[in-house]
């Protein structure tokens, strides 16, 4: 028996009071006062709160195994995750989702899964795996399967996509929840989408979106990760009627901003920073996220419940000084107190990189004449801009930073070539490719010239999966993520080393973007506005539909 002394918050009322948590095995026994045990931890000057949830994150997007991603997220108070491994699964389908199981279990984290609903998000890509209901229906038997896992074909589930809306039943029909991705959807759309079953969404940026969201009874996770963050225009939904509808997520969270900012207790700061009541912001990461996923006994301290706890320092900053997992102390000062013993991947998984040959020629975009041409622009979505053509190829315009953009089929050696034009990267030279492209996670790969371009998807080949820079034929720069294309084998310390090493070397051939490989991973991902690309063509996301990069006179004259 251990207690736990110090000011807890009781997330059913809000109130604070100080006492002693009793702890008998890996569960709250009771709250008192003056009790006995064998074991006590004096925090009375601190506040003890139930252990942090994150309901809704891609671990992929950190780029480490779920075991080290637990090792640097546990001490900062996150003892439970909700992940959506559609990102592996894009890949290696539920093998990928079983390795991402087992790794976790090297770790006191806490990992339930929602089971991937779009694998592959849309039809216009190839992914390493199709799951259809029936896979579906196996995951959702399994007790860590919560639900189905973000419906990110939202034009699908509105015009009634009945592969879609079969996988949505299958999950009511187990009684389990159905997260959403519906950016922008409103109005009569939106009413269809909801009224076919999704209950959440993650993906609102404005407060008006996120309101309407919210009167049609869909809960609202405020996001705040290191790519979106919305939390600034979103916190002001939240009120005493409104807060028990609400969570605070991080969606993809990537090792540098693990290590510098920490993970749930930054969020926590920054909510109460905007202005939200301390206990409200803490039951957005606790028992609201449970109630939601049906996790009965986490998410609040009290008797029967999981003894996750977390002793911070004030209701202000959040600063975490220990962290209880079942019980157990597992972390503290910042510093977690376990070893992981991470679990090896499987043959498939390391071998998930194939490419058909190709030689630099494969890359160039055919044309007539010089042409106007679709540029995806980095950051503003899209532009258009005139290229001379050469011996049948258009060129690309260094001097004005229109590069050539390609996405490579790495899957099943299809030989599927995507092939457009991009603006934002300003390389003068050489060329960046990664195996992390959402959500298939086919090669991309942006160049100031075609051979370097080549060289660098080849290697990547060679590596099994990662990212890297290349120039002149020699490889500047390299990470190896031999985990599906997706993940190290290493700490979250090494990976960020390298993405430090890969950013300072993109910038050294004029690139820029602070985060450039960031940027690339989502110009493949046709389920965000405005153009992107993957390895079947260029995609117009507004219209959900292929379109030439090349704009033909007829488009011009109109």
């Amino acid at each position: 028996m251990i207690v736990v002394r110090g000011k807890v918050l009781n997330v059913f009322t809000g109130n604070i009071e100080k006492g002693e948590v009793v702890i008998e095995k890996d569960r709250v026994s009771c709250i008192g006062k003056n009790l006995k045990a064998d074991e006590t931890y004096d925090f009375s000057e601190y506040f003890i709160l139930p252990g942090f949830i994150d309901a809704h994150i891609h671990i992929e997007s950190s780029m480490v195994s779920p075991s080290h991603f637990a090792r640097t997220v546990l001490p900062h108070g996150t003892t439970a995750v909700v992940t959506d491994p559609h990102e592996i699964a894009n890949v290696s389908g539920i093998e990928g989702i079983d390795f991402m199981l087992k790794d976790s279990e090297a770790s006191p984290m806490k990992l339930f899964f929602t089971a991937p609903s779009c694998v592959p998000s849309t039809n216009f890509e190839t992914s390493g795996s199709v799951m259809n209901v029936d896979d579906i229906r196996k995951l959702l038997q399994r007790p860590s399967c919560v639900g189905l896992g973000e419906v990110m074909n939202f034009p699908g589930v509105v015009s009634g996509d009945p592969q879609l809306l079969s996988k949505i039943k299958a999950a009511k029909d187990a009684g389990k929840i159905v997260d959403g991705h519906s950016p922008g959807l409103t109005g009569p759309n939106l009413c269809k989408y909801v009224k076919a079953g999704t209950q959440s969404d993650h993906e609102c940026t404005q407060s008006d979106e996120a309101s309407e969201k919210m009167k049609l009874g869909m809960r609202i996770m405020i996001r705040e990760g290191s790519v979106m963050k919305n939390m600034n225009s979103l916190i002001n939904i939240v009120n005493i009627r409104t807060e028990p509808n609400c969570m605070l997520v991080s969606d993809d969270l990537h090792p540098g901003d693990m290590l510098k900012e920490g993970h749930i207790d930054r969020l926590l700061k920054k909510a109460v920073a905007l202005g939200a009541d301390p206990a409200s912001a803490v039951r957005m990461v606790t028992i609201n996220p449970a109630r939601y996923f049906n996790l009965k006994d986490i998410g609040a301290i009290a008797p029967g419940y999981i003894a996750d706890m977390v002793v911070v320092k004030d209701m202000r900053d959040f600063e975490v000084l220990a962290v209880f997992a079942d019980g157990k102390l597992v972390a503290k000062d910042g510093k977690p107190l376990f070893e992981t013993n991470p679990f090896p991947p499987t043959e498939k998984i390391k071998s998930s990189v194939k490419v058909q040959p190709f030689g630099p020629v494969s890359f160039k975009v055919s044309a007539e004449k010089k042409s106007k041409v679709r540029v995806i622009d980095v950051p503003n979505g899209k532009t258009e801009a005139e290229l001379e053509c050469r011996l049948g190829q258009l060129q690309p315009d260094i001097e004005n930073d229109i590069l050539p953009l390609v996405v490579v089929e790495r899957h099943k050696r299809t030989g599927n070539i995507g092939k457009t034009f991009v603006k934002g990267f300003c390389l003068r030279g050489g060329a960046l490719a990664s195996t992390v492209a959402h959500d298939s996670h086919n090669i991309i790969c942006v160049g100031a010239n075609y051979v370097d371009m080549a060289y660098a998807v080849n290697t990547l080949e060679k590596m099994g999966g990662g990212m890297v820079v290349v120039k002149d034929n020699h490889i500047v720069e390299s990470l190896e993520l031999p985990i599906a294309g997706l993940m190290s084998r290493e700490t979250v310390e090494h990976v960020d080393d390298k993405m430090k090493t890969l950013n300072s070397a993109a910038q050294n051939l004029g690139c820029k973007l602070v985060a450039p490989f960031m940027e690339m991973s989502f110009l493949a991902l046709p389920v965000i506005p405005k153009l992107k690309l993957t390895d079947k063509g260029l995609v117009d996301v507004e219209k959900f539909e292929f379109v030439n990069p090349i704009i033909a006179d007829s488009e011009n004259q109109a």
